[in-house]
C-alpha cells in the first residue's frame, strides 16, 4: 500500500509565512519640519525729509513777487501755507483821499499779507504789495528770513553789521525808525525793532 502524500507541512509553512512591514510614510507635519523656514528680511526705516522753511525776503515770500495778481498770489500762499487764518479789506489810510484799497489776509498764525488797488474801490484789481510781521509773536518753523538776519539785534548792531543800510525816522508821533537792510528787508521800531516787513509801506499820520 503507498503512503499518502503529507502536505501538512508545506500548509503550515504557508500559513505561518509573516509579510514584511510597510515602510511608514512621513507625515505632512514632518515633511513641512524639514524645509527650512524663510528668515524674514526686516524693512528699511524711512526718515521724513522734513519741509524746508517759506522764505521771507525783500521780494516777496519764496518765488511769489510783489506786483503778482491777487488771485495768483492766494493760489500761492494756500499752497506753501495753508488756508489763511482771517481777511479783511480797508482804505489803507482814511485821512489820506489818495490812499488805496488795500485787502489783508493773515498766514501761519501772524504773517499779515496786503494786495492794494490803485485806487480806493473795493472791486478793482489788487496786486501783492507787502508782507509783515510783528515780533512779539515767535516765528514758526515753516518761516524763516532770507539771510538769516537776527532781527532781536539792536539797530546800532545792524547799521553796525550791515553798512549800506538806510536808517530813517519816519513820521510818527514818537521816535520810531524805519532801517532798510540792502536785501531791501525792512524793520520797524524804536531802538530795535517791533516789526519786520518787505514791500510797500503805508503810513498813516
Amino acid at each position: 500500500m503507498k503512503s499518502p502524500l503529507v502536505l501538512l507541512p508545506l500548509l503550515l509553512l504557508s500559513a505561518c509565512a509573516v509579510n514584511p512591514p510597510a515602510t511608514p510614510t512621513p507625515s505632512q507635519t514632518q515633511v513641512q519640519s524639514s524645509i527650512a523656514t524663510p528668515t524674514p528680511t526686516p524693512e528699511p526705516s524711512v526718515t521724513p525729509t522734513p519741509t524746508p522753511a517759506v522764505e521771507l525776503n525783500g521780494k516777496g515770500i519764496a518765488d511769489l513777487k510783489f506786483g503778482a495778481d491777487e488771485l495768483d498770489a492766494q493760489t500761492a500762499l494756500i499752497k506753501a501755507l495753508g488756508a489763511p487764518d482771517d481777511g479783511t479789506g480797508r482804505i489803507a489810510c482814511e485821512l489820506d483821499k489818495s490812499s488805496p484799497y488795500v485787502y489783508e489776509e493773515t498766514y501761519a498764525g501772524h504773517l499779515r499779507v496786503t494786495y492794494a488797488a490803485k485806487d480806493r474801490k473795493e472791486g478793482s484789481k489788487r496786486t501783492f504789495v507787502t508782507w509783515s510781521w510783528d515780533l512779539e509773536n515767535t516765528m514758526p518753523s515753516q518761516l524763516a528770513l532770507a539771510d538769516g538776519i537776527d532781527v532781536r539785534a539792536s539797530f546800532a548792531a545792524l547799521r553796525e553789521q550791515f553798512p549800506k543800510s538806510k536808517y530813517e525816522m519816519i513820521g510818527l508821533n514818537d521816535d520810531t525808525y524805519l532801517l532798510t537792510l540792502p536785501n531791501k528787508i525792512k524793520l520797524i521800531g524804536e531802538e530795535s525793532a517791533s516789526v519786520v516787513m518787505a514791500g510797500k509801506l503805508f503810513l498813516c499820520e
